[in-house]
């Protein structure tokens, strides 16, 4: 004998909107004009604009260590809180002139200023007055999906929810004009993955000795 088991249709409805919001994982990969892997890239993924959101107010950290920022390129959403501790033995002067967010903290050694907030989407290039190779790198964007390409050339973006979403690439070795153009990617529950290729001419990575990547870029 065959027992038919009847839902209520609120229920249904609850269980349709959890399938249909069941997180998965993209997987881009970012690769060369040869297909090479590219690693330290920010890759980020925008849904329709009514699905951002940003909820509470997050935090990040761009640290200073043996005369560097670290991470060299830092990717969050806008409205993003982020600390500048400097953890080395020697005083920097941080700062930056970028439109994006302009801001400075004159000499200081520990943990010593508030956060600062980002909260217009856009490239901010730091600096230290003091060591001019000391060169870091934000991309503060619209979205909370984000990530930065590994030494295989993969960012992995989890939790994201099923949906279609654009793309995007960034990093600071391509001149903007250059970039590959936004790709739109179909996200279904479980994982999806997509490949972009960097045609453009890749300057030298940055060498934390020398300012072999400059300003001038943005």
């Amino acid at each position: 004998m065959r027992t038919t088991v009847v839902m209520p249709a609120g229920l249904l409805l609850a269980l349709a909107g959890a399938a249909h919001c069941s997180a998965a994982t993209l997987e881009v990969s970012v690769v060369d004009r040869d297909g090479k892997p590219l690693a330290n890239v920010a890759v980020y993924a925008t849904p329709p604009a009514a699905a951002v959101g940003l909820g509470s107010a997050p935090t990040a950290t761009m640290d200073q260590r043996r005369g560097q920022f670290v991470p060299h390129m830092l990717v969050i959403q806008a409205g993003t809180e982020v600390t500048f501790p400097n953890s080395d033995s020697v005083s920097h002067h941080v700062y930056s002139f970028s439109p994006t967010k302009e801001f400075e903290l004159p000499l200081y050694k520990g943990d010593l200023y508030p956060p600062v907030v980002f909260d217009k989407p856009g490239i901010v290039v730091v600096g230290c007055n003091i060591h001019d190779s000391m060169l870091g790198y934000i991309r503060v964007v619209e979205t909370p999906h984000f990530g930065v390409t590994n030494e295989q050339g993969v960012a992995l973006i989890d939790a994201i929810a099923s949906g279609d979403y654009a793309v995007e690439v960034w990093t600071p070795r391509v001149r903007p004009a250059e970039l590959p153009a936004v790709q739109h990617v179909a996200v279904a529950s479980g994982a999806a993955t997509v490949e972009v290729r960097i045609t453009g001419r890749l300057a030298p990575a940055h060498a934390h000795t020398t300012s072999s990547l400059t300003w001038d870029r943005y």
